[in-house]
């Protein structure tokens, strides 16, 4: 079985908890050497994980604006930013955009990279971030073949990326099993 989620446009976060608090929040940056932008996105991504996250924690997700929020941010009288990737790296870029992250930036989830909890399947770790992580969206699908997955992907691009509820670059398929990945 094959777990179809969207692949959100937004900015590469690494939110790294050592039990179960959140130390820091940083970037991609160029690959190799992300920037630290834990007091701001702090607002954002939850402090604590419950006491069963013992040790460290990554948490990789992207920050992203759904189309909502980038309209009222548009609107709300300050730079008008061309699509909602640019507005979120923007925010986070800025030294005076505190508190415009916590209100146009959510945090959505899609990976847990080292824990103390074992996972037998994506879609398991896809449950727990929803419960996690309000803004995460579990699997929206899961499909038998590969060519299932092609359709879907193949009707998901036919949509113009404006339409969509949030700025989706294309969909992830990921195969059930950790054995089989």
């Amino acid at each position: 079985k094959w777990i179809i989620s969207s692949k959100c446009d937004g900015m590469s976060l690494l939110a790294i908890y050592v039990d179960s608090k959140l130390q820091s929040v940083v970037t991609r940056g160029d690959g190799y050497k992300g920037k630290d932008q834990t007091e701001k996105l702090s607002q954002v991504i939850p402090h604590k994980l419950p006491d069963s996250y013992a040790g460290v924690t990554l948490i990789r997700g992207e920050g992203i604006i759904t189309k909502s929020a980038f309209e009222a941010l548009n609107l709300s009288g300050g730079k008008v930013y061309k699509n909602p990737r640019n507005a979120v790296v923007g925010l986070v870029g800025a030294d005076d955009m505190f508190s415009a992250c916590k209100n146009y930036i959510t945090f959505v989830a899609y990976q847990i990279y080292k824990s103390a909890h074992k996972f037998s399947t994506y879609k398991d770790i896809l449950v727990e971030l929803k419960e996690l992580f309000s803004g995460t969206k579990s699997s929206k699908s899961s499909r038998d073949t590969i060519f299932q997955v092609l359709r879907d992907f193949s009707e998901h691009s036919s949509t113009p990326r404006f339409f969509r509820k949030n700025a989706t670059d294309f969909v992830i398929a990921c195969l059930q099993s950790g054995f089989e990945q």
